[in-house]
């Protein structure tokens, strides 16, 4: 093994520094080849300290959308793939997000598996890798059906997205339970509405990350309970939480527009037919007809061209098809509120939707379909006029002049297909301006969204909502909604992929309403009574001849979306297909009215509970400043930081320019082994540093934090970003680094080491005892009756331990030496050097006897035989028999390295084990001796006509 020992404890304590430094860690876990580099945000960077102090760790990330919370996980599982060592992660995902945790995963230098059927996830052998993780990445739906084969691998951490889909009683959470019962397992819940308005099911839901809890859901149903699970089972921030943290506006402003667009009498004859059709359809409370209304409804709302796809499949019905058993089912799964709790085979709903029409479209009557055909007619002459596509593409060009790239979501592929082959027409651009996302081209989702964000690339992005859920897509800055989502959920879902965290500029949402009875009925009754509406603007300049009305994204609604779940009245979960049929019967104002209440209600109820943490941002700074030593923490102050000790102590350059998310990451993965042996750091001048240490924090089994610390010559502790800068200063005056053994032992009192020892670990618990704290009283406080066992272990104190790994010492006088300017002294110079080395060596070995054996030269044997032998002195202990040939060679000034001649490197090849190098430097001014066991292993060795073996 060839080592270079300066570079190798550089990289090691680099490692254990990044390691021990949440916010350095999140740079150094991007994946060098990604194009995406991870920026942390103090938040994140809170939350992984926190959950360092603790294993296992079970936590339910409750972040509002566009947080992170994807990368938070990711980062817990990178830290546990590190310092633990975990092999195995399996990501449970609604099936449309699968492709983006795959991405992510890739991010982040992980190795994901996409296990997608039954047959393949039967027969896959779910391995471990051997210096890295396996992340397996499958659909909820799809594990959920065969619960025990995904319970028999030996998960190490078990991440479950949109954890608010596991509902209490249902296939999910029976998995979930199954999954989370080993109390042992790292577990993670991801959620932005945790809380869906019942408080079992989300008392479940802390059950999967406490199985000890009591199911008696009633007795924990109290701010006293609730209490202690903040920052410990639950972390909640928000994009206000975040600005405070940051002490900046990392969330730029985000204008939330509803817009009225006049339309053509044509248009006007088309929706009134329409709504008349639709009334009697719904008439008989015929819910197969209904459902039919209700799609035909979702579809006009979108677009002419799909509402025309849809009435051509009613009016040529197919016969003989079978009816759908459970249309309850059909309307959970279809008509969901957010797009992440749809269940949909197909890669568009579009497709499901087509089976429904051609399923139930024969219990249509006659006159129904005569009907039809007078409306498919009207919709094709309202298509020629199609006001809405003619205003948008106005407010497309207005935000394309402004040289501003733009996102266009639609649920449906149809209202896509029209979208992308008519709007190059009306912006008069090129067809290359724009590209789609949609079940069609799913699996080129990567190169596509790649298009969209170069700076020369397409300018508009399309989507459907089933292939765009999940992606993050804020090198846009303006997204318009086609049509209005039906949900406010899916709303809040559409602008979470550009109102994000590295969104760098003011974000414009617009939401399309036409200006019939329909639109402005859901206009009014869902969107202004859930939104907070500012202002209405007549005539904007980029909308010519419409209405617009204006709300903050900050304070945009008026309740709790997580709580819009449940049937106000039925006390059942609501969905899609009630609001639509309540606007159809004309009563969706009230049944609004009604559901605000109810959610206002339980909001309230949640507040005086104290269900959910609430911080501030100057607290999370605080922890962070306090751990890290800065008395004002930044994430760019970091940074900075970061960069500059790199260049320094990694490089020994402040000139050299570094990928700081590279070189982190290359430290981070390379320096995770175990260096073997104290180190000692020659320094050329003046004392500053006296040694390092590392600390390591360990609960009852195990280690969970190494935290590299130093102290400097009055005896203070600099860890963190004091350490750096303590390290990035004498940078450039190491001389060499050595193993401690290779050098005489140093004059260190054992008295000295014991008071290091100790304060550090003082100084050390006081920075983390107040976090590690929250997890102890969690478990104390309800042991019985409400809770059964133990599941955290947080760090015990107690059991921390302190490692010297390294010492300076310091050299005031160096005579400069190199090695061309030594192969060019005089002879009778060289000669004297060599002596001088010998004299040297040889009393070393003297005194090492006498240190042992006192002035006894019958024990031991110290021999120059440099004119005998292909080696310098001969060592024997005649105690014990062990026996050291060694070479000696010296220099003049601080040069480290030695060449041999063919046969001295012949003799230290074949006596290895008893083979030692010394080597004596700085003979002008102040000798040094270093001594190096078996040295053709242990030195750098470059060969040329002779062999030279250079150390550090």
């Amino acid at each position: 093994m060839i080592r270079g020992f300066e570079s190798e404890f550089k990289v090691y304590l680099a490692n254990r520094i990044i390691r021990s430094n949440p916010i350095a860690f999140f740079f150094a876990i991007t994946n060098p080849i990604s194009k995406q580099k991870i920026i942390p945000f103090l938040h994140q960077a809170d939350l992984l300290l926190h959950l360092m102090t603790v294993r296992p760790i079970r936590v339910l990330i409750a972040d509002e959308i566009g947080l992170g919370k994807t990368i938070e996980a990711l980062a817990i599982a990178k830290y546990l793939e590190l310092q633990d060592g975990i092999r195995k992660v399996l990501i449970l995902t609604p099936k449309i997000l699968i492709e983006q945790w795959v991405s992510e995963v890739k991010r982040v230098g992980g190795m994901p598996w996409i296990v997608s059927s039954g047959s393949q996830l039967k027969n896959t052998f779910f391995k471990s890798g051997v210096d890295k993780a396996y992340y397996y990445i499958m659909s909820i739906d799809l594990a959920k059906r065969y619960p025990d084969i995904i319970d028999s691998v030996g998960w190490d951490l078990i991440i479950v997205d949109e954890a608010h889909n596991a509902t209490l009683g249902t296939q999910r959470d029976y998995l979930l339970r199954r999954l989370t019962s080993n109390k042992h397992r790292n577990i993670i819940l991801l959620s932005a509405t945790p809380h869906r308005g019942d408080y079992k099911d989300y008392l479940n839901r802390l059950r999967y990350l406490d199985p000890t809890l009591t199911e008696n859901y009633d007795a924990l149903d109290a701010p006293k309970f609730y209490r202690v699970t903040h920052e410990t089972l639950v972390f909640r921030r928000t994009k206000g939480i975040v600005n405070q943290a940051e002490g900046e506006e990392i969330f730029r402003k985000c204008h939330v527009h509803s817009f009225i667009v006049d339309i053509s009498d044509v248009e006007k004859e088309y929706f009134s037919e329409l709504q008349k059709i639709l009334t009697e359809m719904i008439a008989p409370d015929n819910i197969p007809l209904s459902l039919l209304a209700v799609i035909l409804r979702k579809r006009a709302s979108s677009s002419y061209y799909a509402s025309i796809q849809t009435l051509n499949r009613m009016i040529s019905k197919s016969k003989g098809k079978e009816h759908p058993k459970k249309v309850e089912d059909i309307l959970q799964k279809i008509f969901a509120l957010g797009y992440d709790e749809l269940e949909i085979e197909a890669d568009e709903i579009d497709e499901e939707l087509n089976k429904i029409v051609e399923a139930y479209a024969d219990i249509l009557t006659s006159r129904q379909i005569e009907r039809l055909r007078g409306i498919l007619e009207l919709a094709r002459k309202a298509q020629e006029k199609d006001s809405k596509i003619k205003n948008v593409a106005k407010l497309v060009k207005y935000h394309l002049d402004r040289g501003e790239k733009i996102v266009i979501f639609t649920e449906y592929l149809d209202t896509l297909e029209y979208l992308k082959n008519n709007l190059p027409k009306y912006l008069g651009i090129h067809e290359t301006d724009i590209v789609t996302i949609s079940g069609k081209n799913k699996g080129d989702v990567h190169n596509i969204k790649e298009r969209f964000e170069q700076e020369n690339g397409a300018k508009i992005l399309i989507a459907t909502d089933v292939a765009g859920e999940g992606l993050n897509l804020q090198v846009a800055n303006v997204l318009i909604n086609y049509e209005a989502p039906w949900s406010p959920i899916k709303l809040e879902q559409r602008m979470g992929r550009i109102w994000r965290l590295g969104q760098k500029k003011e974000s414009y949402v617009y939401t399309v309403f036409l200006s019939n009875k329909m639109d402005r009925d859901v206009l009014e009754n869902l969107y202004h009574k859930l939104m907070n509406i500012d202002k209405a603007m007549n005539n904007p300049p980029q909308l010519v001849g419409s209405k617009v009305y204006i709300a903050s994204a900050e304070n945009l609604w008026r309740a709790d979306l997580g709580l819009l779940n449940l049937d106000p009245k039925k006390r059942k979960k609501i969905n899609e297909y009630t609001l639509v049929l309540e606007s159809i019967k004309g009563n969706l104002g009230i049944y609004v009215r009604e559901l605000l209440a109810m959610i206002n209600q339980l909001s309230a109820r949640l507040r005086a509970k104290s269900v959910f943490p609430v911080i501030k941002g100057e607290k999370i700074r605080s922890e962070l400043s306090k751990y890290l030593g800065s008395d004002y923490l930044s994430r760019k102050q970091v940074e900075k930081e970061l960069q500059e000790w790199l260049s320094l102590f990694i490089y020994g350059s402040d000139k050299k320019a570094i990928n700081l998310w590279k070189e982190l990451n290359a430290l981070l993965l390379k320096g995770n082994t175990d260096i073997g042996s104290k180190m000692i750091l020659f320094v050329k001048g003046e004392e500053t540093l006296r040694r390092i240490y590392l600390v390591k924090l360990k609960n009852s089994s195990q280690t969970l934090i190494e935290i590299p610390v130093a102290i400097d010559k009055k005896g203070d502790i600099l860890y963190g970003l004091k350490l750096l800068e303590a390290l990035k200063d004498i940078s450039t005056q190491i001389l060499t680094t050595v193993p401690y053994e290779s050098v005489e032992e140093t004059n260190q009192t054992s008295i000295e080491k014991f008071r290091d020892i100790g304060k550090i670990k003082s100084t050390i618990r006081k920075l983390l005892q107040e976090i590690s704290f929250k997890w102890e009283k969690y478990e104390e406080r309800f042991r019985k009756p409400l809770k059964a066992g133990q599941v955290f272990f947080p760090l015990d104190f107690d059991k921390t331990t302190v490692e010297e790994i390294a010492i300076f010492k310091y050299i005031r006088e160096v005579e400069s030496g190199e090695e061309k300017w030594e192969r060019n002294s005089p002879t009778e110079e060289i000669l004297k050097i060599e002596k001088e080395a010998m004299r040297i060596a040889i009393e070393y070995e003297k005194q090492r006897y006498i240190r042992k054996y006192g002035n006894d030269p019958s024990k031991w044997l110290v021999k120059n035989v440099s004119l005998e032998e292909h080696y310098d002195i001969l060592s024997r202990d005649l105690v014990t028999g062990e026996v050291r040939y060694i070479e000696v060679k010296g220099h003049k000034g601080f040069s480290l390295w030695a060449e041999l001649t063919e046969a001295e490197h012949k003799f230290a090849e074949d006596h290895a084990s008893n083979y030692w190098l010394y080597l004596v430097v700085n003979i002008g001014k102040e000798p040094m001796l270093f001594r190096f066991r078996n040295p053709l292993e242990t030195l750098d060795i470059k060969t040329k006509k002779r062999y030279v073996l250079y150390v550090g």
